[in-house]
């Protein structure tokens, strides 16, 4: 089955916002997670959202968690993620 890319992050982008989370933080996530599809890593695509939103259901995921450094020493650096999804975090993380 084929799926449109840009439908596809839009219907998830949209799940994820029904669940309070914001619209840079879903479309971001959607985004990841067609992408990992469209790689061939399923394990990590579409397949992964009912589980981040039963997440956000049952408050494992803080929308509005603050993503902040707890720990620095010389090149590395401890983030706290704030609850927040994942994708978000990684990114947050990196400096994307």
């Amino acid at each position: 089955m084929e799926l449109d890319r840009s439908r596809a992050v839009s219907v998830a982008a949209e799940a994820f916002h029904a669940h309070g989370i914001s619209d840079a933080d879903a479309e971001q996530t959607a985004e990841v997670l067609v992408s990992a599809d469209a790689r061939g890593k399923h394990s990590h695509g579409l397949l992964r959202l009912p589980r981040f939103v039963h997440g956000i259901e049952h408050g494992n995921v803080d929308p509005a968690g603050e993503i902040e450094v707890v720990a620095e020493r010389g090149g590395a650096a401890t983030l706290s993620g704030g609850s927040r999804l994942g994708p978000v975090v990684a990114s947050a993380a990196t400096g994307e």
